[in-house]
């Protein structure tokens, strides 16, 4: 009987205790994973299939990605990060546009009249609306792109790590279902502070029961990308107090 490797998704016997493509070991348990709900939308329909998997990663996160299988396609994840991406951004945008924040429209006008411009408060009203509308384009498009940015990066962390069974549509799944919890931005305050835990806690938990990781590895390879970003930010502030003080 064929099955199929945990690890790397190579064709093995039933017997054999080593895989012959990547020689690591067979956890009998781990063969042939089920999958997991977004895999089987065709069957279930999109929709079913997202708050399945939605409700899966939100309540049991080791079970689930101990179901993922690996490698697939590229473009599952995407679909999934845009649709999350969408969602999140849809509910906070109705949130904020029922909220019409006085401190928002106040920063909306001071940066009008930077450029020489007086708005009225309605005019200020319809910018943040206009801002907000274009909010469901721009961060699922920022998300994708940081999508195949973090897979990059934890991918040579893995290499670093000799991770041989490392696939960058494996690692590009982790990260997109991790993005289920971005439908937390809706919450007001909270959300994206939720958003950003529960996508470290799921990242690290995933990378954890797929790439067999310890929880030190783990843990240091989604915090690769977050912390070249701090030190990007502290170089250009410190570039631009050099500048100004040079003025």
């Amino acid at each position: 009987m064929i099955t199929k490797c945990p690890h790397c998704n190579a064709d093995i016997k039933k017997e054999d205790l080593y895989c012959p493509n990547c020689g690591l070991g067979i956890d009998k348990e781990q063969t042939n994973p089920q999958g997991v709900p977004w895999d089987n939308r065709k069957e279930l329909g999109t929709a079913a299939a997202a708050y399945e998997n939605m409700k899966s990663m939100l309540f049991s996160p080791g079970k689930f990605f101990s179901n993922m299988k690996k490698g697939i396609d590229h473009k599952s994840p995407i679909l999934y990060i845009v649709i999350f991406s969408f969602a999140g951004a849809l509910f906070s945008s109705i949130w904020n546009l029922l909220l019409e924040s006085e401190s928002t429209l106040s920063l909306i006008k001071t940066i009008a009249a930077s450029f020489g411009t007086r708005i009225k408060h309605q005019q200020a009203v319809d910018l943040y609306k206009i801002t907000l509308i274009g909010r469901l384009f721009f961060i699922p498009l920022i998300n994708i792109v940081f999508l195949y940015i973090w897979t990059g990066i934890i991918q040579i962390v893995l290499a670093l790590f000799k991770v041989h069974d490392r696939k960058f549509t494996t690692t590009s799944r982790i990260i997109s279902y991790s993005h289920t919890y971005f439908i937390a931005s809706a919450i007001p305050a909270l959300g994206l502070l939720i958003f950003y835990l529960g996508q470290f806690i799921s990242m690290v938990i995933g990378l954890k029961r797929v790439y067999k990781l310890s929880g030190g590895k783990a843990v240091s390879a989604v915090l690769i990308l977050p912390l070249i970003m701090t030190l990007l930010i502290i170089l250009i502030g410190a570039i631009s107090n050099l500048n100004i003080g040079s003025l």
